[in-house]
């Protein structure tokens, strides 16, 4: 953590010292769950479309996946495939499926 994000944290775990892991997602949650940081998450992830070599194919989709999941966090694992899907180019798909 850096920044201001690790200001944040800094001063709210010297005011409630150490807590479980879900006091501080529901923290971050509120903190930074804004409608304002959704956008902005749904804006990246329409805007990344995965090209190969330019990341590692596992990093993109990681990345992507943590996009999804934090946006609509109810998203079923089909849609997140079919999300994930559409943002590659179906030339790659269709060199990558199976016979």
């Amino acid at each position: 953590m850096t920044g201001v994000a690790k200001q944040w944290f800094d001063s709210v775990r010297n005011a409630v010292g150490h807590q479980s892991w879900a006091f501080w997602k529901s923290l971050i949650e509120q903190k930074y769950g804004t409608i304002n940081w959704r956008k902005r998450m749904m804006r990246l992830f329409d805007q990344d479309k995965f090209v190969p070599g330019a990341v590692p194919a596992s990093v993109w989709v990681t990345t992507q996946y943590k996009r999804i999941t934090a946006c609509e966090p109810a998203t079923s694992s089909e849609m997140i495939i079919f999300k994930l899907l559409s943002k590659m180019d179906k030339d790659m798909i269709l060199q990558n499926t199976p016979s």
